[in-house]
């Protein structure tokens, strides 16, 4: 196998590539919670009642939820204007080209469901409160829920029998 060429731009490969995205950003927050975790060892505690003093009380959640509805938001959005121009031009797009746009779409939606996720790990080393952590935690996961896949991504990009073969 000659290793100085590059692999084939095919669909396949380029879901994988998304799937490698996707892993990549989940195991950065994962790792980052895991080091704030044991860096603030001594300082834990969990208080999930109004704290008057503790301005990140109401950021952390407020961000979490905008990130999240707007994420979906956009998502949805570039997905219907991608499925409008397709109809609107009658002009039949590549496989790859479909890709592209659901893989910018799926990256804007993993940008705003990471940067609140961030933020929220970044509250708990400064606080030492776990509610910032479990937020944290909640957005991972929801991460996590929205790993792309074949079915999703025939699903949101309605890809045709033959299309949906060349990504198996």
């Amino acid at each position: 196998m000659n290793y100085n060429q590059p692999s084939a731009a095919t669909p396949k490969n380029a879901l994988k590539a998304t799937s490698i995205i996707h892993l990549a950003l989940i195991a950065g927050q994962v790792l980052f919670m895991i080091m704030a975790f044991i860096t603030n060892k001594s300082t834990i505690y969990f208080d999930y009642k109004n704290s008057r003093n503790d301005v990140y009380f109401y950021i952390v959640p407020l961000l979490a939820v905008v990130g999240t509805v707007v994420g979906s938001f956009l998502f949805n959005q570039q997905m219907a204007k991608f499925h409008q121009a397709l109809a609107g031009s009658g002009i039949n797009k590549t496989l790859s080209e479909k890709l592209k746009v659901y893989q910018s779409a799926l990256i804007v939606r993993y940008a705003l469901l990471e940067g609140p996720s961030l933020f929220g790990i970044v509250c708990f080393l400064l606080t030492g409160n776990l509610f910032y952590l479990l937020i944290s935690a909640c957005l991972i996961i929801t991460m996590i829920s929205l790993r792309p896949s074949v079915n999703a991504t025939e699903a949101y990009l309605q890809l045709s029998y033959d299309e949906t073969q060349q990504l198996r």
